[in-house]
């Protein structure tokens, strides 16, 4: 398992991550990152494309809380869980790859 960390915004340049997750792999929003929670549809197609049907997605709490954001949590089709920066260490810990965005 690897965890893609994408810390740009969905409204900068696009992601090529959907190219080479896999179905085991993590994604953490961080940063700038975060502002995937206002684009709800670029996280579904970026899901989509890379053909992970079981991706986990997560999101830094502190991150969120600083840009005012907030995850959607069941108010769309993704599942998004919001974690905090010792469950980012615990995460971190159990991959093989950190891979930035």
């Amino acid at each position: 398992m690897n965890l893609h960390l994408i810390s740009q915004s969905p409204f900068s340049t696009p992601h090529p991550v959907a190219r080479i997750i896999s179905d085991q792999d993590a994604l953490l929003l961080i940063g700038d990152g975060c502002y995937y929670l206002q684009n709800i549809p670029a996280l579904t197609a970026l899901k989509a494309d890379s053909k992970a049907p079981n991706l986990q997605i997560f999101v830094l709490s502190e991150d969120c809380t600083l840009r005012g954001l907030h995850p959607a949590i069941g108010e769309n089709e993704l599942t998004i869980d919001e974690i905090n920066t010792d469950d980012f260490v615990n995460l971190s810990l159990n991959v093989k790859h950190i891979i930035n965005w």
